[in-house]
């Protein structure tokens, strides 16, 4: 992901996406765990969450240049892979960050309620 609804126009998409998956049940509320609920929802997405590797299942990971959590581990690399393979997001060469495409700010509303600012 992660916190409120009400809230979620001010946040970053990442940090609102790590808040919407706790407030929606996805993951446990201390972000170290996926639930049940969150595994069907990942499934419905089409994400396979059953070969984590050597990485955490999930956990929240404090951005640095953002200093919030987004979530992490495999699960939020599996979401990141997912969003860029639908074409929902794009990477920017050379920095970290993405950019939502037209479908993946539609996607964020009807999956997670998050409503994106221009």
């Amino acid at each position: 992901m992660i916190a409120v609804l009400f809230e979620a126009e001010a946040r970053p998409e990442h940090q609102m996406r790590y808040l919407q998956l706790d407030t929606q049940g996805w993951i446990t509320p201390e972000g170290s765990t996926v639930t049940l609920y969150g595994q069907q929802q990942f499934a419905a997405l089409r994400i396979d969450l059953s070969q984590p590797g050597r990485r955490k299942a999930c956990c929240g990971c404090l951005d640095w240049s953002e200093r919030r959590f987004h979530l992490g581990g495999y699960a939020g690399a599996a979401l990141l892979t997912a969003f860029n393979a639908q074409g929902w997001l794009t990477r920017q060469p050379g920095y970290r960050e993405v950019a939502f495409s037209e479908a993946g700010i539609r996607h964020l509303r009807q999956v997670f309620a998050i409503t994106v600012a221009d």
